[in-house]
């Protein structure tokens, strides 16, 4: 409504462009009257109209008050909403953190990546999980990374040679010729 009272003034001219910001300003204080005027009903001589005025206060107190109950509820109800969204953002930040950890563990103990690493890559997979799980798959293993004696991996039966995962171009290589060069690293 100010702006349309402000485009008018200018439209006719009465607003310079100096004094707009000061013409805002003084528009945006009047501020409309947001109580009607009472009307006391000892002052009317028509009993039907005192009667009326009386009845009409009495339904405006009801309705002020039964206002006044629906603002409360609608606070209240705002209020929970906003702990339930905040409850559910903060579970679903607590089960990324815990899903990031595990892929990180997990890559820590394939070694694929280092340890110093570890936080940088879980603060990443806490943002894009699918994303990190993409890269970390197609990380190689770190050279001359040994797992843990516990970490699980592939047995070899008693009695086979092991021979170490080899990936890229001589993943396909006969395993004779791959355990063959594992004894000649073993002996370097």
């Amino acid at each position: 409504m100010q702006e349309k009272i402000l485009a008018i003034l200018k439209s006719l001219g009465l607003v310079p462009a100096d004094k707009e910001d000061a013409v805002k300003t003084a528009l945006a204080e009047i501020k409309p009257e947001t109580t009607a005027p009472v009307i006391d009903p000892s002052k009317l001589n028509d009993p039907q109209m005192k009667q009326f005025i009386t009845d009409l206060a009495a339904q405006l107190s009801v309705v002020t008050e039964s206002n006044k109950t629906l603002q409360q509820l609608l606070a209240a109800e705002k209020t929970a909403r906003e702990g339930a969204i905040n409850a559910a953002k903060s579970a679903d930040a607590e089960q990324k953190k815990t899903n990031a950890e595990k892929l990180i563990g997990d890559a820590l103990k394939a070694g694929k990546i280092a340890e110093a690493d570890k936080q940088k890559y879980i603060d990443k997979a806490i943002a894009d999980h699918d994303g990190t799980k993409g890269d970390i798959e197609r990380f190689a293993t770190i050279p001359g990374f040994k797992p843990a004696p516990d970490a699980g991996g592939d047995k070899n039966k008693p009695g086979e040679q092991q021979v170490s995962k080899i990936r890229g171009p001589l993943a396909s290589a006969d395993a004779t010729i791959l355990g063959a060069m594992a004894k000649m690293e073993a002996t370097q």
